[in-house]
């Protein structure tokens, strides 16, 4: 959402205004935890404080180019950046990354997966175990929620998506 608007909702499947406000909720922990993450990786020269720091895309390009140097510019756009992530994950995500409007905390979530499904993994992987119990459990619902995207039959099985399932434990419960 820009400044000074309301937080964007999806309302597939939510009804009432109860279920609103909780959905709202479980967006805002979302967003929190993926904002701890990208802080915790220790890879950006400045702190992230909301989603709208991540708006412009920078962040979020500098964090995929340090995981993954040769896939990822460090100076893309959120709408390059959407289709970067899209042609590594060969299509795989791309329900969650082809919505009309470009979607800040989805590329995010699609960040993090890439993150934790590269070659150098254990330092996204260590990143999420310095966080706080609420946070970790939050980003273990995410990384459920993307794979559960890029395994739909839906949309293609191109890649390793299922690579990332021994990583936290993601699955398990």
């Amino acid at each position: 959402a820009a400044r000074g608007q309301a937080p964007h909702v999806r309302l597939v499947g939510w009804g009432s205004a109860e279920a609103v406000r909780m959905k709202t909720d479980e967006e805002d922990t979302t967003t929190g935890a993926l904002i701890s993450w990208i802080n915790a990786c220790e890879v950006l020269s400045f702190q992230i404080f909301s989603i709208e720091d991540l708006e412009d895309g920078a962040a979020l390009a500098k964090l995929l180019h340090h995981f993954m140097p040769n896939d990822f510019s460090p100076h893309s756009t959120l709408r390059e950046l959407r289709s970067d992530l899209d042609t590594h994950f060969q299509g795989k995500l791309e329900f969650l990354l082809q919505e009309e409007d470009l979607s800040v905390p989805d590329i995010a979530q699609a960040a993090l997966f890439a993150a934790i499904d590269c070659g150098n993994k254990h330092q996204a992987v260590g990143a999420i175990l310095k966080l706080d119990e609420a946070d970790q459990a939050a980003i273990k619902r995410i990384l459920q929620e993307v794979m559960a995207v890029a395994a739909s039959p839906a949309v293609s099985r191109v890649g390793t998506a299922g690579t990332t399932d021994g990583a936290l434990g993601a699955g398990r419960d």
